[in-house]
């Protein structure tokens, strides 16, 4: 009996140190969020554009519209521009793109705007990377998001400069013909939000207490 109730309470240990590993150290994302966007262009749109470092050994980029206080709530994605410190950036440091749309992924790659058809400077400067989504008439559809490297840890969310976005096919109730060019160097960090726990492993850890209860249980008996 004394060798069985050994056996348990290994068992037991075991499993608590299990589920430690599992629960303990939840994991935070901290998040850069842009604002104060200056437009260029024939209609606005305001972008939503942030970048979360939640991703090991690289940066999650997301893009979107701010339909709730942008004066038009429909446009097409032709350009992304970006400057990442004083790295370069490069085509096999762009992975994971996920299009609304017929495109699959960014059709041009260049640090000159001027270099990809449907893409400008946005009148408002140059930027180290340019990610040119037009293939003829396709265009990509909001929301867009990429993932870029940080280069084995080197580059920081601090490293994170102006942003820009290009816009085509500007309008309202998914139709529209104009455009418009948005820059935002005004990047705020959000702080970090715990991960929740899953249910699961508050439901796992239930278990456990139950069986330390059958084990002095059967201690006693």
């Amino acid at each position: 009996m004394k060798t069985q109730n050994k056996g348990t309470k290994k068992y037991i240990i075991g499993m608590v140190a299990a589920l430690s590993m599992s629960v303990v150290a939840p994991s935070y994302a901290a998040t850069l969020s842009y604002s104060n966007w200056s437009e260029s262009g024939s209609d606005t749109v305001i972008p939503i554009f942030t970048v979360n470092d939640d991703e090991d050994g690289k940066f999650r980029v997301d893009v979107n519209i701010d339909t709730t206080n942008s004066p038009n709530d429909f446009a097409k994605i032709t350009g992304i521009y970006f400057d990442l410190g004083d790295d370069i950036i490069t085509q096999s440091d762009i992975t994971n793109e996920v299009i609304g749309g017929p495109l699959t992924g960014h059709t041009h790659f260049d640090s000159n705007a001027n270099g990809i058809k449907g893409a400008t400077l946005l009148n408002l400067g140059d930027f180290e990377t340019v990610l040119g989504y037009k293939d003829g008439s396709a265009k990509a559809d909001a929301p867009l998001s990429f993932y870029v490297s940080d280069h084995g840890g080197t580059l920081t969310l601090a490293d994170w400069g102006k942003v820009g976005v290009r816009f085509q096919s500007v309008g309202e109730n998914a139709f529209g013909g104009g455009s418009d060019k948005e820059m935002s160097d005004t990047g705020t960090l959000l702080p970090p939000t715990p991960t929740p726990i899953p249910a699961a492993a508050w439901l796992f850890g239930t278990g456990i207490m139950g069986l330390i209860g059958m084990a002095k249980r059967r201690k006693k008996a």
